[in-house]
């Protein structure tokens, strides 16, 4: 889990372009996100672990609760060329885990519309601004500055208050894979989904929904060896070091033997990796270069070894197994460059080709293994009324309280804080006052004492384990809608609910 939740900072932290494509070290990474956090003067990510789908492997959230602030970097008299220069300032910084390309840009690019938009997509709150007099404690040439702060009521797909989860993987023996923050598929369409939602009356103009599925690819990379010989280039004073050493440095390029392995005990691990494989053992030859200077070389006949990975997209996977890859291998074939790969899979992948042709070794071999699939559905509420009936006028209040559990209910919050203090309205308010939309609106009805509360805003429905297809992901949807819906009647009245 730890493994995990090192390599997701570095995926954050090559999203927030706080370092190059090649990341820092995991635990610099780590410190170097929670500085960027410390700055913005935004809450540090909290981490939650979790099993992958498939097993064997766990998956590292990073969760940002708060608002990130920005500002333009170079004052200005006017107070929209400052608020457009903050805007530009969050977005050059965020484009990474928005999913905003850069090269997009033109130069009259409005930055405050784009930033709105893309927030918006990402289900996130937009941005404020506020006018700084006066310099910056970093600019005393500064005329004038403005601050634009970004917020995230809580965890939502993608990105920092534009950010709310980064993920990655570890996969035992191989360190773990980096993956870039996690990607949904486009909005979708599905007759089903429509006809289930008409069935329980939600439909427009009062309920609208968009329909996405995740996809997870899981990708296989072989590389075979043959007639392969590594020559250890650095000398040693006794040829006992020199073979523990060689053989340290060969099962640490191939994933045999960890970092923490001991050199001792690095040549058993190697032959034991071999003839589990049926694989002939390497062989080593020693040669003493001038005096008492001894080089150590192996020679392997045929061996092969894979690196696994999962991701979004084919060419992010390839991306991570081509910059993982070639991390490893670098010292293996004497090419320290290596982790430098490229922004795209198609440089990573002649990145190690290349690599692999100057030890005279044949190309990568890429297989699609599986693939998990996650539906979701977001139902966006415009106006949208629920009642709740009481017997008495004495049961006014308890009927405002059930209401009040079935709206919890509806959002998919009725189990989730046990230990809070607060009641049920208080916590539908709060619920509506972290997401910065308007509460809902409570009313007397004019029938049997009744209660209807009225509300707008957008709701996210998934279901928490992954499927092996589509029409699997679907139904599991279904399940979980199903639960949720039960809460849209009053167990005082047929129906409760309106549009």
């Amino acid at each position: 889990m730890e493994a995990a939740a090192l390599e997701a900072y570095r995926s954050l932290e090559r999203a927030l372009t706080l370092r190059d494509t090649a990341g820092s070290p995991p635990g610099v990474a780590r410190q170097r996100v929670r500085d960027f956090f410390r700055q913005a003067d935004c809450e540090p990510p909290t981490e939650q672990s979790q099993p992958s789908p498939t097993g064997g492997r766990f998956r590292c959230k990073l969760c940002i609760d708060g608002h990130l602030t920005f500002q333009n970097p170079d004052g200005v008299s006017k107070k929209q060329q400052a608020e457009q220069g903050a805007a530009k300032e969050a977005l050059l910084r965020l484009a990474g885990v928005l999913g905003w390309d850069l090269g997009t840009t033109s130069v009259n690019e409005n930055y405050k519309g784009r930033l709105q938009e893309t927030l918006a997509k990402q289900g996130q709150m937009l941005p404020s601004y506020q006018s700084l007099s006066g310099p910056r404690d970093t600019e005393p040439s500064s005329t004038g500055a403005a601050s634009e702060v970004s917020g995230a009521g809580g965890p939502a797909p993608q990105a920092t208050g534009p950010v709310s989860k980064a993920e990655t993987m570890a996969t035992p023996p191989v360190d773990s894979v980096q993956l870039p923050p996690h990607r949904k598929e486009p909005k979708m369409e599905s007759p089903e989904l429509e006809r289930m939602l008409r069935m329980f009356g939600l439909q427009p103009p009062s309920v609208k929904h968009e329909y996405h599925v995740e996809v997870e690819l899981r990708y296989r990379m072989e590389i075979q060896l043959t007639n392969y010989t590594f020559q250890n280039q650095q000398g040693y004073s006794n040829t006992k070091d020199a073979t523990r050493k060689t053989y340290l440095i060969f099962g640490q390029a191939l994933g045999i033997c960890k970092p923490s392995t001991e050199d001792n005990l690095s040549a058993a691990a190697v032959n034991q990796y071999f003839s589990q494989r049926s694989f002939s053992l390497p062989t080593k030859e020693v040669v003493e270069k001038g005096e008492k200077t001894f080089h150590c070389s192996l020679k392997v006949a045929s061996c092969s070894f894979s690196y696994e990975g999962q991701g979004g997209s084919e060419e992010s996977v390839k991306l991570d197994l081509c910059r993982q890859a070639l991390s490893q291998l670098g010292p293996l074939f004497h090419y320290e460059l290596a982790p430098r790969t490229g922004n795209t899979a198609e440089e990573a992948v002649q990145r190690l080709i290349l690599m692999l042709e100057e030890g005279g070794q044949g190309p990568p071999a890429f297989r699609q293994t599986g693939a998990s699939h996650r539906a979701t559905v977001r139902l966006l509420f415009d106006a949208f009324t629920l009642e709740s009936k009481a017997h008495s006028s004495s049961g006014k209040k308890l009927a405002q309280s059930q209401l009040s559990g079935r709206i919890l209910g509806l959002l998919g919050e009725e189990d989730t804080d046990s230990s809070s203090t607060l009641n049920a309205r208080n916590r539908v308010d709060e619920w509506f006052k972290q997401r910065r939309i308007p509460q809902p609106v409570f009313q007397d009805t004019k029938e049997a004492f009744g209660v209807m509360a009225t509300f707008s805003g957008s709701v996210d429905c998934s279901h928490p384990d992954w499927q092996t297809d589509e029409g699997s992901a679907l139904k599991r949807l279904k399940e979980e809608l199903k639960s949720r819906f039960r809460h849209l009647t009053d167990g005082n009245a047929d129906q409760g609910l309106s549009g």
